[in-house]
This record gives C-alpha cells, structure tokens and sequence, in this order.
C-alpha cells in the first residue's frame, strides 16, 4: 500500500513542476512562432509515442507488467499543458486565430475545455490554424483517454479477478 501512495505522491509532485513550469519559465516572444510551436508539436510527438509504448506494453507485454495509472494520468496532464502552450502560442504570434485568449491561463482553460469537451465558447478558434490545432488534440485526446480507461479496466480486472481467488480459497478453507 505505501509503494501504491509513494507513486501518487510521486505523481502529484511531478504534475505540480509540470504545472509550475507552465507559468513560471518565460519564453521569448521574439522566438519564431513556428520554431515555439514546433517544440510544442515535438513534445506532443514524444509523449503520443510514450503513451503508444504504455498501451503496447499493457496490451503485448509479460503476464502481470504493470502499466502505472499515476504515470497515464500524468502524461495526459502535460498533453494538456502542451496544448495550451500550443494555443497561447498561436494566439500571440498569429493574431485573430483565437477569439477570447489572451494570457497562459486562458490557454490552459481552453486546452482543458477542449479535453473534457465541456466548451464554454467564451474562447473559441477562428482560424484555419487554430481549428487544425484543436482538432488535432481532440483527436490526440480520444487516443490518451481510451488508452487510459483501458488500463484501468484491465486493472479492475485484475483486482476483481485477485479477490475472486483470495475469497473462494477463504471459503475452501472453512470447509
């Protein structure tokens, strides 16, 4: 149980640097806006194929690999944070491809709206660029989450299927 609380609190710290880091390291606004969006796109590249690699792994890998729920949850955290930092990009260096985003945090807001699919439409795309962006995470974001329920239902499966076991050797012993 400690090992399980110890890769939460893991979890959690590494999600608050990755958050802290969202708003605290400054990027130059005389950077090109497509060198800034590329290392966001390359980021995004890197982390679809660690999570390709987690589900092959929870798929194809040796009976009882563990795949870690914290580490899925994290990775989709930052595919949030990297959208956003996608999205204030675009805002800032192509103006008018956004209506209503402004600030980072804007861009976080719109990036988890557009993740959970709860669109408030105060900030919406209006440009060809910024459409191709939010379709590109709903896309990405249909993949990480089917992928994450995934291990998680194998998970319960397993828990479900361990206790199954314990409790039918419980009932052969009191025989």
């Amino acid at each position: 149980m400690w090992r399980a609380v110890a890769r939460l609190g893991s979890a959690v710290v590494l999600g608050a640097v990755a958050v802290t880091a969202y708003f605290a390291v400054p990027y130059p606004n005389d950077l090109p806006t497509r060198l800034k969006l590329g290392t966001s796109l390359l980021g995004l590249l890197l982390l679809a194929a660690l999570m390709s690699r987690l589900v092959l792994r929870h798929f194809f890998g040796p009976v009882g690999g563990r795949v870690s729920i914290e580490l899925l949850l994290v990775a989709i955290l930052i595919s949030v944070l990297l959208f956003g930092f996608a999205y204030h990009t675009v805002a800032i260096g192509r103006p008018g491809q956004f209506l209503g985003l402004h600030t980072r945090l804007d861009a976080l807001y719109f990036s988890l709206a557009t993740m959970s699919t709860a669109g408030s439409g105060n900030i919406y795309p209006v440009g060809q660029l910024a459409r191709g962006l939010v379709v590109g995470q709903l896309i990405f974001d249909v993949a990480m989450v089917t992928a994450a329920l995934s291990v998680v239902s194998g998970r319960m499966r397993t828990w479900t299927r361990r206790r199954d076991q314990a409790e039918r050797g419980r009932r052969a012993a009191d025989r």
